[in-house]
């Protein structure tokens, strides 16, 4: 099906693998979703609506980043590793990630991750750097995950980000995930 969309059309297919985002981040541990919490709530904190959105990650790239930086640090952490040493490391490398964001290729290899298997999408993805949506292999998340809507606007989670990493590199220093909400 999606071979058959031109480029642009395929974008506008993400609106409608909503439900498989939703039910891929619901399959995933608790650690996950809740540093993926204490995350969005750091993203709200240096990004108020009040201020505009521009350079804003918006909530699906901070789950899928910290996602992939959670599997990363738990094969460098080891089984058993305390809660607080997963947060420490995870945001190590969500840090590092986003700071070399520029070298970016992540994606899952295999569909007990997502919906796919990659290998039969390889004419379909992004170009790099790239985050390869788990629910749809054209969507781009390191072009599409980051917002660029105006001060007092409402963030706009279905419409094309601008690709601008400069703000989020330049704040994340100041992400902690063994921090939490309520800390953040």
């Amino acid at each position: 099906f999606l071979r058959t969309l031109r480029a642009g059309d395929r974008y506008n297919f993400s609106v409608n693998a909503a439900k498989w985002q939703v039910a891929f981040f619901q399959k995933q541990p608790n650690q996950v979703k809740e540093f993926a919490k204490r995350a969005k709530a750091w993203r709200n904190k240096m990004w108020p609506e009040s201020t505009g959105g521009k350079g804003r990650p918006k909530s699906y790239l901070i789950s899928v980043l910290v996602l992939y930086a959670y599997e990363t640090a738990s094969t460098k952490v080891g089984y058993g590793a305390s809660t607080y040493a997963i947060a420490s490391k995870t945001t190590e490398h969500m840090r590092y990630f986003v700071t070399n964001h520029d070298e970016m290729n992540i994606y899952w290899e295999t569909d007990a991750k997502g919906y796919y298997l990659i290998k039969d999408y390889d004419d379909l993805l992004p170009d790099l750097p790239r985050i390869v949506d788990p629910a749809n292999p054209t969507n781009n998340l390191y072009m599409t995950g980051i917002s660029s809507y105006r001060p007092n606007d409402r963030a706009r989670d279905y419409e094309p980000g601008d690709g601008d990493w400069t703000l989020f590199k330049r704040y994340i220093d100041t992400l902690d995930l063994t921090k939490t909400v309520e800390e953040i």
